[in-house]
């Protein structure tokens, strides 16, 4: 009776020792991670802070956190702590935050996917090339500027910018400096329906008058979109999948969901 009685509590002991954890030190303990997309925007081609007109096509920058580690796509434009000189105010505006957990070899993953989800390389090789219009110097720039130019001209009823007459409007345009001259369109009388459609056209003409393929061009906005269905598909599926690129030719409205 004393051998079994020694038996059953040597097992007990064994399983105490087994729930309480006699656990190898180098087994690796399962954690997990929160991270964050933030994404932020302001008017495109425009030097003043934030969103002020959403009919205008904004610029788009992300930024990627997790574990104290941050990783930004400024997309060829603003950075998150820029500010204006004249009001002290951030440039850019946040308009959305995506939440997400996983574990630290899947975030690891995630961040690395995201610094590549771009679309003017892929895999290190050239894929599309970033539409810049921020100067008047560039080819593409000033074809832009002189369809923009016949738009205001051939459209008297569409096109009416509060304070200021055609003239003056053409002026700008003369000069040369599209930042400041893309913002009239949003700021002018026309409605949306119109203004979607009078950028399409200005674009379109140049690319035409150039003999390029506007599909060969891509904006910030085609990054950002990236970036954002590629953390969108984790939260959804919990795996880590480049999404497929829509780089051909610039999406100048973007509005995450």
């Amino acid at each position: 009776m004393k051998r079994i009685t020694s038996i059953l509590s040597l097992l007990s002991i064994i399983t105490l020792l087994s729930i309480t954890g006699c656990k190898d030190d180098n087994e690796d303990i399962f954690e997990i991670y929160n991270g964050t997309l933030t994404v932020l925007q302001k008017d495109a081609y425009s030097n003043t802070p934030g969103r002020n007109n959403l009919l205008w096509p904004p610029h788009t920058t992300t930024v990627f956190k997790w574990n104290n580690d941050e990783s930004v796509r400024l997309n060829h434009g603003t950075a998150p702590n820029e500010k204006d000189p004249n009001s002290g105010d951030l440039m850019l505006d946040v308009v959305k935050t995506y939440s997400f957990q996983g574990s630290k070899e899947d975030l690891e993953k995630l961040q690395e996917y995201y610094k590549k989800a771009i679309c003017d390389t892929v895999d290190g090789k050239p894929y599309n090339t970033f539409l810049s219009l921020v100067s008047g110097k560039e080819e593409l720039a000033k074809v832009v500027l002189q369809s923009l130019g016949e738009f205001v001209t051939n459209n008297n009823h569409s096109f009416s910018h509060p304070g200021m007459t055609k003239e003056q409007v053409l002026q700008l345009i003369a000069s040369g400096d599209v930042s400041k001259l893309m913002p009239l369109l949003a700021n002018s009388t026309m409605t949306p329906s119109q203004l979607k459609t009078a950028i399409h056209n200005i674009l379109k003409n140049a690319f035409e008058k150039l003999g390029k393929d506007i599909t060969s061009y891509h904006v910030c906005n085609n990054d950002a979109a990236l970036q954002v269905e590629l953390i969108k598909n984790f939260i959804k599926t919990g795996e880590v999948q480049m999404p497929q690129r829509k780089c051909e030719g610039p999406m100048m409205y973007y509005f995450p969901r």
